[in-house]
């Protein structure tokens, strides 16, 4: 029955998922073919290939490692970048735009079985961070874009997600979930008390002291990966031949990027290309144009890392099963 349940929901996350692609195609009628021939400067292309599969990626791990640390978790490095690879590489099936952060949990708590929670810490206050600094981002560059139209309710969406990002963080770290489960007697069972228990480390770790020096430590790691996924957008306009103003960018990449975590469709697909449609329309910017750059952006930042991951997750499979 549960199996059954899962199928469906996996079923309707797909329907979104196209249905959501096949309107904007529809409605818009962007021609493709048109704005993907302007993909003309290798050079430009070869920078944003760097940046996006090396760079990013590179700094990413960095990030986390600091985290790992302040947890007492001394992991390689080349063994936390497999880890995020193939990751990327599984959340691709899951429900929003970074579904690959709960697989980075499965991947890290199915090796450190006695951590669980504190694993889970890591990740989790990773991603609070970056969606704070995000929301921060994108409402200080907005009292300097220019020609973005609704700019007002703009800065009104980036606080309200501010506000619901930070009230996450505190609901988190203020509430001790684990405690109050325990003492409902109905949860006394096995399962229950190993959520319970999986809770308290969770809200023991948040709260740790190591965790507030790692996350200034981290901080400026956290920013330099959004910026450089920001650059990612910008360079792609300009090999399409749109030359946007980069602090515009800043301002609208960040509310792409948070709401397309919405876990409506599969790995953000239609959310995220209606966001880029219809943000950068205020602009000016062609349908077409901006759709392109949605799709070739999730390509560089996400398909090639996850073609990297499946190869390394075959590779490792081959090896176990020789």
């Amino acid at each position: 029955m549960k199996k059954k349940i899962k199928n469906i929901f996996f079923s309707l996350k797909i329907l979104v998922s196209t249905g959501l692609l096949l309107y904007i195609i529809l409605k818009f009628s962007p021609s493709f073919i048109s704005a993907t021939s302007a993909l003309f400067n290798p050079y430009l292309l070869i920078a944003v290939l760097g940046n996006s599969l090396i760079l990013i990626q590179i700094l990413a791990v960095l990030r986390w490692n600091i985290f790992l640390k302040a947890a007492s978790m001394n992991i390689p490095l080349y063994r936390l970048l497999k880890i995020n690879l193939k990751a990327i590489f599984w959340g691709l099936i899951l429900p929003s735009a970074d579904g690959f952060a709960l697989i980075r949990i499965y991947y890290l708590e199915k090796e450190h079985s006695a951590k669980k929670g504190i694993a889970s810490g890591t990740v989790i206050l990773e991603k609070v961070t970056g969606a704070i600094c995000l929301c921060s981002l994108a409402l200080i560059f907005s009292f300097f874009a220019k020609n973005i139209s609704y700019l007002v309710k703009i800065r009104i969406i980036i606080t309200i997600l501010l506000i619901l990002t930070i009230g996450f963080f505190l609901l988190i770290t203020r509430i001790k979930l684990g405690e109050k489960i325990l003492k409902k007697k109905i949860f006394l069972s096995k399962m229950g008390k190993n959520i319970a228990q999986y809770l308290d480390n969770l809200n023991r770790i948040l709260n740790n002291r190591n965790f507030v020096k790692a996350t200034l430590k981290a901080l400026p790691l956290i920013l330099l990966v959004q910026l450089f996924c920001i650059l990612n957008v910008h360079l792609l306009f300009i090999i399409l031949g749109t030359e946007l103003n980069l602090i515009n960018n800043l301002v609208l990449v960040p509310i792409i990027q948070i709401l397309s975590l919405i876990p409506i469709s599969i790995s953000g697909f239609g959310v995220r290309e209606g966001l880029f449609s219809y943000l950068y329309q205020t602009l000016g910017v062609d349908i077409s144009i901006s759709f392109t750059v949605s799709i070739l952006n999730f390509i560089f930042l996400t398909g090639f890392p996850a073609t990297t991951g499946g190869i390394l997750y075959i590779i490792a499979k081959l090896k176990k099963n020789s």
